[in-house]
């Protein structure tokens, strides 16, 4: 490694049996490329292997124990919260980099919102939301939106492939990869602009549609090879000062079997439940997977997909508002729990 310049190409979720397969059947070119050029391997995960305490191990450095996020939330108290930033306990490689005076460009690494003062620009990832202070310079994000760009794929989209078969799972993946390309030129329109000494950016496509979509081969492979060509396009724009990783925060694979601890303790008797207006929206069917169901078919899927990208935490917060907890799901919460019934939770 000859270069003093860093582009490190996060891959959420990145399958290595997939790749590899890929690879060997020359249908990923530049993962290839990569491969003979430099070096491949298989690293351990953060305990527990999940996106938000190992994106943060890869930028830190240090294990969960010292940098403090093991989760996507926390406990306060009896309530969770998601966590955020404001949680890292130790300096990510943009602080040390910019202490050093170099120039810094984070784009969609997941626990980074809110964004923090950074020498050079970054963009939020999961958590944040468009109707958020998600960039620094907060006017980098004006230029963001009127581009069209998406943090995630739309929750409409998510819930349609949930609730349907068929064309669902293949809407899904097109707004992904409708989501992926967006923040390949958002990418390398600032690359160009900045020419940074660090450059960082994750890629989700994999690990979101390898959550609900992993039986189907077709558009999981399909996914991969559109990462190859972003990966490409990303590496037409480098300078041979300039070195690239490739790295992802964990594997995957076929999920055979999950358990539902609370529902299986509620089952025994051991965790009771308070009588809510969630609770009670819930028994007769009122839950916000239920309503985005019922609006993509009295709205169509185009119009609500555009009401879902930039509306939902608005109209969540205005419904709770008006004290109308509609349930995200048919599950019971920690919030619903009765404690003085409770043994187990």
């Amino acid at each position: 490694m000859a270069g003093t310049k860093l582009v490190a190409i996060g891959l959420d979720g990145a399958a290595p049996d997939v790749i590899e397969r890929l690879v060997n059947q020359r249908r990923l070119p530049n993962f290839g490329r990569i491969f003979k050029e430099g070096c491949f391997g298989r690293l351990r995960s953060v305990r527990p292997g999940i996106s938000a305490p190992a994106w943060t191990s890869a930028v830190t450095g240090v294990n969960p124990g010292k940098h403090g996020i093991f989760e996507f939330g926390y406990y306060d108290g009896y309530r969770w919260k998601l966590v955020d930033s404001t949680r890292r306990r130790s300096p990510a490689i943009w602080e040390i980099a910019g202490a050093a005076g170099k120039t810094v460009c984070v784009i969609n690494v997941p626990v980074t919102y809110p964004p923090d003062k950074v020498n050079g620009v970054m963009i939020s990832g999961v958590w944040a939301t468009l109707d958020s202070e998600f960039t620094y310079p907060q006017s980098l994000r004006e230029d963001l939106l009127r581009s069209g760009y998406q943090i995630e794929p739309s929750y409409e989209s998510i819930v349609s492939a949930l609730m349907d078969a068929g064309k669902a799972t293949y809407g899904l993946a097109e707004d992904a990869w409708t989501v992926e390309e967006k923040r390949m030129t958002v990418t390398v329109d600032l690359m160009k602009r900045m020419n940074p000494d660090l450059c960082i950016v994750v890629f989700v496509s994999p690990d979101r549609l390898q959550h609900f979509l992993w039986s189907h081969v077709d558009i999981i492979e399909a996914t991969y090879q559109r990462l190859d060509a972003i990966v490409g396009e990303i590496l037409a724009h480098i300078d041979s000062d300039t070195n690239v990783t490739l790295l992802s925060d964990h594997g995957f694979g076929a999920l055979q079997k999950s358990l539902r601890v609370n529902v299986l303790l509620r089952q025994l008797g051991l965790f009771s439940t308070r009588t809510t207006m969630p609770a009670l929206l819930r028994k007769v069917g009122v839950t916000e997977a239920n309503m985005f169901r019922i609006a993509r078919k009295l709205l169509g899927r185009r119009r609500l997909r555009r009401v879902a990208n930039r509306r939902t935490a608005g109209l969540r917060r205005l419904l709770r508002g008006f004290r109308l907890h509609i349930p995200r799901t048919g599950l019971a919460t920690y919030e619903e729990a009765d404690w003085r019934g409770t043994r187990v939770y």
